[in-house]
């Protein structure tokens, strides 16, 4: 009989959060792969020695709420979508049992780097704060036309290499709330290679 993603997770050595920041990889190489759990459960049973899971007052899991910002048009996203070499893209993200929110942007070079900046911001939120407007303006990111456009709750657990040189976080449940609607990605994961 296999073992469940929950039973391979409890095998794992634990890593705090101030160990971990150590290596706040905020700028670095991301690489996503969406999964269903029964390949999840192989994968994790894989780095059952090579990594560590971060755990915070002996939790593994975490809820995070993201709402993302975009133009009425989407440009953002559809700079992502058509591949452009040099885009970004701005959420406000919500670590919800750290009771944490921050303004994130995104920087992705036409190199394939992520850089990532962000700024502490209020909860809860939805519209962008004159604060947060103030963090754009010093990065050089126009955000006169920015509105939110969809909201991502998830669950998710990060896994670090013991020598501190890549994580990979695990979303599961996933929710996505857009113009009225809800759906779902049931029975899949997104892992996040961060280097």
């Amino acid at each position: 009989m296999s073992k469940t993603v929950q039973e391979i997770l409890s095998g794992f050595s634990p890593i705090s959060l101030k160990e971990m920041d150590t290596a706040a990889l905020m700028n670095r190489i991301d690489t996503k792969f969406v999964v269903q759990e029964e390949q999840l459960a192989k994968i994790l049973d894989g780095l059952l020695e090579s990594h560590r899971i971060l755990e915070i007052k002996d939790e593994r899991a975490f809820d995070y709420h993201s709402t993302y910002y975009d133009t009425e048009d989407r440009l953002l996203f559809n700079e992502h979508v058509r591949g452009r070499g040099k885009r970004h893209k701005i959420r406000k993200r919500e670590y919800v049992s750290s009771n944490l929110s921050f303004l994130e942007l995104k920087n992705k070079t036409n190199k394939g780097r992520t850089i990532k900046k962000r700024t502490k911001s209020p909860i809860p939120f939805t519209e962008l704060m004159n604060d947060d407007r103030a963090f754009l303006d010093t990065q050089k990111k126009g955000h006169a036309a920015l509105i939110p456009v969809m909201d991502i709750d998830f669950v998710r657990f990060t896994l670090v290499r013991n020598d501190l040189g890549e994580r990979l976080t695990v979303d599961r449940s996933l929710k996505f709330i857009g113009k009225g609607k809800e759906a779902g990605l049931g029975g899949m994961a997104i892992i996040e290679l961060k280097q």
